[in-house]
């Protein structure tokens, strides 16, 4: 008699006592897991900003799929019971595949394999109008930087003019208008301004697990050198920013530097016009256009 695959767990093949032991297990596990996947996303909407780094949601979400794929595998072994060798090879790779199948597919649809899906675009756009109509009103000056200036530039034919595999926003100000900004934020219940400058959702969980946000850049201005002192990079000069322009993005006119390219060569160099796409896109373009 073939043994089961270790992901089965162990027990008797046989009918009987052995069976009703072995599905009272597998049923054990399935609502062990199922409890702890209530707990997890009651848990994520409690807690506004998650204290473990920008991609452990993202790396959970993966996580999560992939063990219930096991699970739900395990279940269907045990009501199945394949007895001979063969069909227990049978079986577990017609798991893998359609665990593979699953988990590429909630991917996709989750917009975590490549290209942001046009909702989740818009929920970011929505984010960042948020945090510009509180600059505006605030008559704080500000302007698109690092890969939001490059979508903008680049991406002109692209759904709401970002980089279409980006799940942020960024936008810069000078560092002395940051308490101001802190002070028009105060009182938001749908929104959460984090420790690192930046604007998050407070419960939408599909947009926490995407790494949905705007980051707030702040930079100082040299008045002697007539520069400004981003953390990392070069010096620019200050007319390369000021007066800002505007620059068409997410469907709207925000503000941009004055000089483009003066802006963008620090960071991405001469080749900035030409797409590097993230390794899950070389392998599938999902999504994007």
């Amino acid at each position: 008699m073939a043994t089961p695959p270790w992901w089965c767990g162990s027990g008797s093949s046989g009918g009987g006592e052995g069976a009703k032991g072995e599905t009272e297990t597998a049923r054990t596990w399935l609502w062990r897991v199922a409890f702890a996947l209530v707990v997890l996303t009651v848990f994520l909407y409690a807690v506004p900003v998650w204290p473990l780094g920008d991609r452990t949601l993202m790396i959970l979400a993966i996580a999560w799929m992939m063990i219930g794929c096991v699970v739900a595998s395990a279940v269907l072994y045990r009501l199945v019971r394949p007895r001979s060798p063969l069909a227990q090879a049978a079986f577990v790779a017609t798991a893998v595949l359609l665990s593979t199948a699953v988990v590429a597919w909630a991917m996709s649809s989750l917009s975590m394999w490549c290209c942001m899906r046009e909702q989740d675009l818009a929920s970011m756009c929505n984010l960042a109008q948020v945090v510009v109509s509180h600059l505006t009103a605030a008559g704080i000056p500000y302007w698109m930087c690092h890969g939001s200036l490059l979508g903008t530039a680049r991406e002109k034919t692209s759904p709401f003019q970002a980089i279409p595999w980006e799940h942020d926003l960024d936008l810069c100000i000078l560092d002395k208008d940051y308490p101001t900004f802190v002070a028009t934020f105060v009182g938001q219940r749908e929104y959460v301004l984090t420790d690192k400058h930046r604007v998050v959702y407070a419960n939408n969980l599909r947009a926490r697990v995407l790494r949905t946000y705007v980051d707030l850049f702040l930079v100082k201005e040299n008045d002697v050198a007539g520069t400004i002192v981003p953390d990392d990079a070069e010096p620019i000069p200050r007319a390369a920013i000021f007066p800002t322009r505007p620059l068409r993005v997410c469907n709207q006119m925000w503000q941009g530097p004055n000089d483009i390219e003066a802006n963008l060569q620090p960071y991405f160099g001469t080749g900035w016009k030409t797409r590097l796409m993230p390794s899950t896109c070389l392998t599938w373009q999902d999504g994007c256009s």
